[in-house]
């Protein structure tokens, strides 16, 4: 019971009753307990609607009905009235005006699903075309990604070319400039070796002189009373005492002084020959390898990085050499000058009674160390013939440095032709990519022209990419107002719908209390139907006003329906009346007949 008067009171809330703020929902709980008002508030839980309230004008207004003879409709004859309505002329009117509105409604749905057909047919088009376009597109920016990986490639080739040629001239350059220097002896003239033979030979002869006067004294000394004999080098009997020409000696010790002093530069000239003869021949092999690696395509940075770390662990291996090289130096020139101290001391005969003997074991002496020396002199001969050997094979190698040289040079002029080459293809595919022609059978500017209605033959002269653009213009636009014209022509059909579903809707509350069409279905309007509705609700609302009076007793009795003053087939009554349709449209015909008198 508690369920039917929260039901009870939420139907009273909804009808706005005045009082309703004073009551709770068990308030209304007893009046469930009564049977004989049981299947009355059933009901009217159930079925009556904020709609067919009357208010108190309209109250009034049926009071005043009543006064004046109108009678209700009960029992048999409401069921009768309800089942055989008169038809009216305005009724007849009405049904023919909504049938042909009905027409109108169909007729514009056929409209309407023609122009979703094309609509669908032209977006379905615009897609084809659309994907057709990004395709190209995207063709387009394959391409061009392609020619651009290939140009970078081709920009990252020429550079490494061009580095690794400055490398090459480089070291050709180095090389060449090591061969002008004057480093071996055959580089001389005959009047500079013979200043500097010359030269030479006066230094030697002033430092055994002074060597000579400093020691004379000491071995005089060490002699005792013997008698000395003092014999300096360079005086003339000196000759007659060996046997030997004073011309022939002197150039034979002029050759001897010489050589002696060009030993340890030659020694030195030697080693350093052999030390950057290597690194030439290394060179060259880098150089070779280079040259190989260009020639096949496989020469990368990496490759320039590694050679030039082979270069560098050469230099470091070569710095224990060089600096052997000047302890050798070192060496040479001590035991030269030693054996020039040696060579250029004084020989000192001491007794006269001993002077033959000494004489001839100072000859034997001397003997022996020109024997010496000429064996020393044979051996800087032949230290001259190999160095005269290291010429000729320097002379050898110069000469393959500069076939090397000018293979490298025609190298460079075939890898410059080759770089020139590759930029005509170049700029041969920037102008291919850039160029604005379409071939012939270009299916896009086919299907372009087709859509469009245009003659399109295979002889004609091929398009350009500015008329394809124009054409896509041309169909997007003809797009946009086509969906245009469908968005109004939609439009204007679904206003019209509406207009006419608020008529029908006005009519079926008009004639029947309550819609009977689906309410969210939008129609058309018709003015002559809206302005005879218009005429029908301002009918409407002054039977209203004059039913409200007894609306609102009718109110104030279900209010004190709680009191019990009110019987229970009054309220029966009254309900009945207030929700009865067929006696609403009775009084209704009535009201406007009485109109249409005034």
């Amino acid at each position: 019971m508690a369920e039917h008067g929260k039901t009870l009171f939420e139907k009273l809330s909804e009808f706005r009753y005045p009082t309703i703020n004073k009551y709770s929902p068990s308030s209304f709980d007893w009046l469930f307990d009564i049977e004989e008002a049981l299947p009355f508030l059933e009901w009217f839980c159930s079925s009556v609607q904020p709609s067919n309230l009357l208010t108190s004008a309209e109250l009034k207004q049926f009071e005043c009905f009543e006064k004046e003879g109108f009678t209700v409709l009960e029992g048999k004859r409401l069921i009768e009235a309800s089942n055989s309505p008169p038809m009216t002329p305005m009724m007849a009117g009405l049904e023919a005006e909504l049938q042909e509105l009905q027409k109108i409604k169909d007729s514009l749905l056929i409209q309407r699903q023609l122009c979703v057909n094309q609509l669908n047919i032209c977006n379905s088009k615009a897609k084809r075309f659309l994907r057709k376009i990004a395709d190209f597109d995207s063709n387009n920016m394959d391409e061009e990604a392609k020619d651009q990986s290939v140009l970078s490639k081709l920009k990252s080739k020429d550079a490494l070319v061009t580095e690794t040629l400055l490398s090459i001239n480089q070291s050709s350059s180095n090389i060449m400039k090591f061969l002008k220097e004057e480093k071996l002896l055959c580089q001389h003239s005959f009047k500079q070796y013979l200043a500097l033979e010359d030269e030479c030979t006066a230094s030697l002869t002033n430092y055994a002189n002074k060597q000579f006067e400093q020691n004379m004294g000491q071995m005089g000394q060490n002699s005792g009373l013997e008698i000395c004999a003092f014999l300096q080098i360079g005086q003339n009997d000196f000759g007659g005492l060996l046997d030997v020409d004073e011309k022939r000696r002197s150039i034979q010790n002029w050759e001897l002084n010489w050589l002696q002093h060009q030993l340890p530069l030659s020694e030195e000239d030697r080693i350093v020959n052999e030390t950057e003869a290597l690194a030439l021949k290394n060179a060259l092999d880098l150089s070779c390898r280079i040259f190989s690696a260009l020639v096949d395509g496989s020469f990368t940075s990496r490759c320039l990085i590694e050679n030039r770390n082979y270069l560098n662990s050469l230099e470091q291996e070569n710095l224990p050499s060089s600096k052997e090289l000047a302890s050798l130096k070192n060496c040479v020139v001590n035991s030269i000058s030693k054996a020039t101290l040696l060579r250029f001391s004084s020989i000192i005969i001491g007794d006269c009674s001993l002077k033959l003997v000494r004489q001839e074991f100072f000859l034997v002496k001397q003997k022996g160390f020109l024997c010496l020396l000429v064996e020393q002199w044979a051996r800087e001969q032949l230290v001259l013939l190999a160095l005269r050997l290291e010429g000729q094979q320097m002379k050898t190698l110069l000469s393959t440095v500069k076939n090397v040289s000018q293979y490298l040079f025609g190298a460079e002029c075939q890898l410059s032709e080759r770089t020139g080459l590759l930029d005509r293809l170049a700029k041969l595919e920037d102008n291919h990519r850039n160029r604005n022609t379409i071939p012939k059978h270009d299916e896009i500017s086919c299907t372009l022209k087709m859509m469009l209605d245009l003659e399109y033959k295979q002889e004609n002269v091929p398009i350009d990419y500015g008329e394809l653009s124009n054409l896509a213009i041309i169909l997007q636009n003809q797009y946009k107002t086509t969906k245009l014209h469908v968005g109004q022509h939609r439009e204007r059909v679904v206003s019209r719908l509406e207009d006419v579903e608020t008529q029908v809707v006005k009519l079926e509350n008009l004639l029947f209390e309550g819609p009977l069409t689906c309410g969210t279905q939008k129609f058309a309007s018709l003015s002559c139907l809206k302005a005879n509705l218009d005429s029908v609700d301002m009918l409407r609302e002054e039977v209203q006003k004059q039913l409200r009076p007894r609306n609102r007793e009718f109110k104030i009795k279900l209010a004190v329906l709680k009191s019990d003053y009110v019987d229970a087939l009054e309220r029966k009554l009254w309900v009945l009346f207030y929700v009865d349709v067929k006696s609403m449209i009775c009084k209704t015909e009535a009201l406007q007949a009485k109109a249409t008198l005034l």
